[in-house]
């Protein structure tokens, strides 16, 4: 009796910390998940930071941002099965694991795409800044251009003025 109550409490002592480290595991997992989102709005934040003051850095801290969420899924898929175990996952558990792996997948090829929009946002962000600097200047240059035009308008009305006036004189003498 003595030894099939040993076996008995083995047994449940074991099913108690296998469901311990499953819980620990589970809630590694949700960490991870938690941890995944507040870089993503990090990410954003510092997008955004970007737009409104122009700071490349703003950009190289939100891909870095992104690339902590890629390292972050492979860590998720990683722990997902659990290969020190002894006994062969059931047919729920490899399907959780399927689909952990699936949503690790998405996660990476989002995260991805999100560095390239960043660095395509950066590429037009540059060529934008120098296509500003040209514009600037043609700009200047039209201004000058306008301004030397109007003068020359303004020199031609006044010599007309001159002349319309001396004709003005010169009748106003002769009728007298």
């Amino acid at each position: 009796v003595r030894t099939e109550q040993q076996a008995q409490y083995e047994a449940l002592n074991n099913k108690l910390f296998a469901s311990k480290a499953d819980f620990k595991a589970r809630l590694d997992k949700v960490d991870t998940a938690n941890l995944m989102m507040k870089r993503m709005l990090e990410a954003r934040t510092e997008e955004k930071n970007f737009i409104i003051y122009e700071d490349p850095e703003a950009l190289a801290r939100a891909r870095t941002l992104a690339e902590d969420i890629i390292a972050s899924a492979d860590a998720l898929e990683a722990s997902s099965p659990d290969s020190g175990s002894r006994t062969e996952p059931s047919a729920s558990e490899e399907a959780q694991a399927a689909a952990a792996s699936a949503a690790a997948e998405k996660v990476r090829l989002l995260a991805q795409d999100y560095i390239d929009a960043l660095d395509g946002y950066l590429d037009t962000w540059q060529v934008a800044g120098q296509a500003l600097a040209a514009m600037t200047a043609s700009a200047a240059t039209m201004q000058a251009l306008a301004v030397e035009e109007s003068q020359l308008v303004l020199d031609a009305i006044d010599d007309d003025l001159d002349q319309k006036i001396s004709l003005l004189l010169i009748a106003a003498l002769v009728a007298i």
